[in-house]
């Protein structure tokens, strides 16, 4: 896999945008952070009857092409 220095541009692999360190925060600042907050849906879902709740965050984009399923614990 070839690793883009700093001072590359922002490149396309396919269709995801590699973002070079130079830039990282301000990207994630001024256009990730923002674009998933404003698809996150959160709540708690009831595991057990009268019981225990787990906390859950979506993100569902519109023509979504997969799912990705992240759980801890």
């Amino acid at each position: 896999m070839k690793r883009l220095s700093s001072s590359q541009t922002t490149r396309r692999a396919g269709r995801v945008r590699i973002i070079p360190d130079s830039r990282f925060r301000q990207e994630m600042d001024g256009r990730v952070v923002p674009y998933l907050a404003s698809l996150c849906r959160s709540g708690y879902m009831e595991v057990t009857p009268g019981g225990g709740s787990l906390y859950y965050e979506s993100y569902r984009p519109e023509n979504a092409l997969g799912a990705v399923v992240i759980s801890h614990g």
